[in-house]
């Protein structure tokens, strides 16, 4: 069973860091998908817009996953 830290322990606000350094480089990497569904958005093209909406989705589970994997080492 893993040992428990404490909620303000300097690991615990490390591995949150961590995490919101994470989400911040995937929203970077995601704006080019965002900006490409808001074109089709305006220009009436639901269907498309819907798949690039669902695709960023996807994007955020993988590549959150990934680059958290990348960057950092979890234990």
């Amino acid at each position: 069973m893993p040992k428990k830290i404490k909620l303000f322990s300097g690991k615990s606000i490390l591995i949150s860091l961590k995490g919101l350094v994470s989400s911040i480089l995937t929203g970077l990497t995601a704006i080019p998908i965002w900006g490409l569904g808001y074109f089709f958005m305006r220009k009436g093209w639901i269907v498309p817009s819907l798949i690039m909406s669902f695709f960023v989705f996807v994007w955020y589970l993988v590549f959150w996953g990934k680059i958290s994997n990348v960057l950092w080492k979890w234990n």
